[in-house]
């Protein structure tokens, strides 16, 4: 299987970790160096495939359509989303100032980036 060198993102310690694909999907992520004490990765970079492929993984935009819980979505291009997201957030500031807002640097199963 072929292997590359990447940065995990899992979680914001972004580990350097080598992949292994096939039919361009990452199938496994291992550390670099496994000895102990050296460049281990956690579980959820170990993970992290399972993710990728998962049927019930969201690779759109979704909105809530019916009342909370009840399941029912629809798709929304990126466009629109990202609007939304936008108005909401200015209705906080607006409402509580703008130290009612932090961001987070974490990414989740988001990507494992090319390591040069």
């Amino acid at each position: 299987m072929p292997e590359a060198r990447a940065l995990c993102s899992s979680c914001d310690i972004y580990c350097q970790v080598t992949v292994e694909t096939e039919g361009g999907q990452v199938t496994r992520v291992k550390a670099i160096d496994p000895r102990p004490g050296r460049a281990n990765i956690c579980m959820k970079g170990v993970h992290a495939p399972s993710g990728f492929a998962h049927p019930d993984r969201v690779l759109h935009p979704l909105r809530r359509k019916g009342p909370r819980g009840s399941g029912e979505w629809e798709r929304v291009g990126w466009d629109t989303a990202l609007d939304d997201i936008a108005e909401r957030l200015q209705r906080v500031v607006d409402r509580y100032g703008p130290e009612s807002l932090t961001r987070n640097s974490i990414n989740g199963y988001k990507a494992l980036r090319a390591f040069v």
